[in-house]
């Protein structure tokens, strides 16, 4: 039960993409999805997060990825343009453009990485598949629920409508129904949640903290209010242990 997937890379991508040599911490970004500017965090506040991560890991290298435009129906990371992301690099100590370079590579890259960051978006899930650690800013509509036993860390909104899903009266999805902005992609609050990126970006660098570590912080997290437990759904086998008071590693 609980299968691990694995998603093999064909060796030609591996290669390609071993010209984003970097002898330290590599950190790839996919800066939103499909779902556009009103669930993703703006460049500005991009800039923001990726900055403290460079004051706080030495010989770091942020990597921003994502496709610029759909191509026969496939997902676009909307929103930004070339313009955007060579601005983002040119602002930032050590960084590299590596937007439109086809899905494979994509995956190649970061399974390179040691570590992947994005808000919620469908594309990411496919990061634990190559062994790789997803750190998500998560809000909006949807939780993160697949972590293919690889180590995470959802920094999770404080907005009280999180995961909103299929709400469309009130909070975030009623912002979202009217083509706004949520609640918790919001500069001001994104700010507030800088030190917990800086903190579980580390968490996740650390060889001690486990899959499971990462899970009995999850749920402990996620049974405190704001949160409803009852909003979560997990295809990890976890779901009975919300039950319990405490989490036992």
């Amino acid at each position: 039960l609980n299968p691990r997937l694995s998603l093999n890379i064909p060796k030609k991508f591996l290669q390609h993409v071993k010209k984003y040599k970097h002898y330290g911490t590599k950190i790839c970004v996919m800066l939103g999805g499909s779902a556009g500017a009103n669930q993703s965090p703006t460049t500005k506040v991009w800039r923001e997060i990726c900055q403290p991560l460079f004051n706080n890991i030495p010989n770091l290298k942020i990597y921003f990825t994502g496709i610029t435009k759909s191509i026969g129906g496939r997902t676009a990371t909307d929103n930004f343009t070339l313009k955007d992301i060579n601005l983002l690099v040119k602002k930032l100590p050590n960084a590299e453009n590596c937007f439109n370079i086809d899905l494979w590579n994509q995956l190649a890259l970061i399974k390179s990485c040691n570590l992947f960051l994005s808000p919620h978006t469908g594309f990411a899930f496919l990061a634990p598949t190559v062994g790789t650690s997803w750190l998500t800013i998560s809000g909006c509509r949807w939780h993160e629920y697949l972590f293919n036993h690889i180590p995470f860390y959802s920094v999770l909104p404080e907005c009280g409508y999180y995961p909103s899903q299929s709400v469309t009266k009130k909070g975030c999805g009623k912002l979202l129904s009217e083509d706004k902005k949520s609640i918790c992609m919001q500069d001001a609050l994104l700010r507030n949640k800088i030190p917990e990126i800086v903190k579980g970006t580390k968490l996740l660098l650390s060889k001690e903290f486990t899959y499971r570590k990462a899970i009995n912080l999850h749920l402990n997290k996620i049974k405190k209010p704001p949160f409803d437990p009852k909003r979560f759904f997990f295809f990890d086998g976890v779901k009975g242990l919300l039950r319990t008071k405490r989490v036992i590693v």
